[in-house]
């Protein structure tokens, strides 16, 4: 009898492991460009060097969307622009300003969402050197 139970939770297992790999087999030939960006990375901070007021890197790139990291100094400006797409802009670190063509404007610091709608003209500054990311 336990031998039987034994087996059964062997079974499951490799079943689990088999279907594991399979899914990340695929998952590697599909994203093998983005798993080497991230695996180059160890914090945000190491995707921008220099002084440049605005720095912008793709974090992740999949088959649905992107995922940028931005470096935004205080004083640094994310010119007026429109997306096609809808995105989201997340604060990790700092604090910017946000604004809209539409005249909406909010402060997002650390662990707040921004929605950003498309074909909506907007703009970022910074009013503390900022760490963001947003995600297409």
């Amino acid at each position: 009898m336990q031998m039987k139970t034994t087996f059964k939770l062997f079974s499951s297992f490799i079943l689990f492991l088999s279907m594991t790999f399979s899914s990340y087999a695929q998952e590697q030939g599909t994203q093998q460009a983005t798993t080497q960006i991230m695996e180059e990375i160890i914090h945000l901070n190491e995707l921008h060097t220099g002084d440049k007021p605005l720095s912008v890197k793709v974090l992740f790139k999949g088959e649905e969307g992107v995922t940028r990291s931005l470096h935004l100094k205080k004083d640094g400006l994310l010119p007026e622009h429109t997306t096609p797409t809808p995105a989201i802009l997340v604060c990790v670190t700092g604090k910017v300003t946000y604004e809209d063509e539409n005249g909406y404007q909010t402060v997002l610091e650390p662990g707040a969402i921004q929605k950003i709608e498309p074909h909506i003209k907007h703009w970022v500054k910074g009013l503390e050197d900022s760490q963001l990311l947003l995600m297409k």
